[in-house]
């Protein structure tokens, strides 16, 4: 099981079909790899999903940020 996940950006008070983008986040925390704070009871999904998303649909912040990490280990 990787150690990240897929969590959605919503604007306050949006409902889950209106996510803006996906980040990636360590599992269990709610801080994108672009530091970016998302909401505790955000969307998740897994990591492997990111293949599936719009180019639209991404944060390229914290992509760029997990290969990063991932090529360095």
């Amino acid at each position: 099981m990787s150690p990240y996940e897929l969590m959605a950006e919503h604007h306050p008070g949006e409902l889950a079909p209106n996510r803006r983008r996906w980040h990636v986040v360590r599992r269990g925390r709610v801080t994108g790899l672009c530091g970016l704070l998302l909401s505790p009871v955000g969307e998740t999904g897994p990591l492997v999903a990111w293949a599936d998303l719009a180019q639209s649909g991404r944060c390229l912040a914290c992509w760029r940020a997990y290969r990063g990490r991932a090529t360095a280990a």
